[in-house]
């Protein structure tokens, strides 16, 4: 009999599982435009909700999988697409662009580039000390927001809460970033990291 109902709770788990499946992926497909790559996060992070569960079963009791399927895929798929930036840039893309999506270069594109991103340094140093340092961090650091939550705030809390903190505050950012950026005339979509 008792084995009867651990087999019982095995199979609600993983008709739990199916169902959260079309949900994660959904949510990433959308958000990042990419079907492959939300297919592989998905399975997983779900393969990794079902391992939590094997080890603590009565943890998704006080978790909704679903949600922490789905906060654990975006981190999972932001980390891959940055290991993929890292291994080959992105081609730059613009009005002009001819049929590869490439624009030739010209003389004055790399002046304008470089007045670009001299404005943008100076706007990033405009940003409040807390905002600059989480996307320093962030971006050229590679950190995780859980991880600059670690620094910034130590054992203060859970580390989702530090990781869900400092993403908020990362929003902020960008969104102050952004506005120095318009009113010094360089326009933000230039700069991947302020168009998300």
């Amino acid at each position: 009999m008792v084995e009867q109902l651990e087999n019982l709770t095995e199979e609600t788990f993983a008709n739990d599982l199916a169902a959260a499946w079309p949900v994660v992926f959904a949510r990433l497909a959308a958000r990042y435009g990419d079907p492959q790559l939300a297919e592989e996060v998905s399975g997983d992070c779900l393969a990794q909700a079902w391992e939590k569960w094997a080890g603590e079963p009565d943890f998704f009791r006080s978790h909704d999988l679903t949600a922490w399927s789905s906060r654990r895929a975006g981190w999972k798929a932001v980390d891959r697409l940055r290991q993929r930036t890292r291994i080959r840039p992105l081609p730059e893309k613009g009005s002009e662009d001819g049929e590869e999506g490439v624009r030739p270069r010209r003389e004055n594109d790399s002046r304008e580039r470089a007045r670009a991103r001299e404005l943008a340094l100076a706007c990033l140093g405009r940003l409040p000390e807390q905002e600059r340092t989480i996307l320093l961090a962030y971006h050229f650091d590679g950190l995780t927001d859980q991880e600059v939550g670690a620094v910034l705030y130590g054992e203060e809390g859970t580390a989702q809460a530090r990781g869900l903190r400092v993403w908020r505050l990362r929003q902020r950012a960008y969104n102050l970033l952004r506005e120095l950026l318009i009113e010094e005339g360089v326009d933000p979509a230039d700069w991947g990291g302020l168009a998300v």
